[in-house]
């Protein structure tokens, strides 16, 4: 019962720390960078890498249009309002 407990403890430490690397990394991928050197797009795992989480591929969007519309989507699931530019 014991051990049960214990594991069911530390998947639920292992969901809250993968919470908040996703949380890190998208505020990392809003920070304007030079747009002359490539841009790295971090994920959970560049986050916490002593985790053996998979590394997600071609998950960030790679136009500057896509990249809008995701922003877009976080900002308005966060709570947050649109301004014109």
């Amino acid at each position: 019962m014991a051990e049960r407990h214990n594991k069911q403890h530390a998947d639920r430490h292992e969901r809250e720390d993968y919470r908040t690397a996703l949380i890190v990394s998208e505020i990392l991928n809003t920070i304007p960078r030079d747009p002359k050197k490539e841009i790295k797009f971090f994920g959970p795992a560049d986050i916490f890498p002593g985790y053996n989480w998979k590394k997600q591929k071609d998950a960030h969007p790679k136009t500057e249009e896509e990249r809008r519309e995701h922003y877009r989507i976080l900002n308005a699931a966060l709570g947050g309002t649109e301004k014109e530019l």
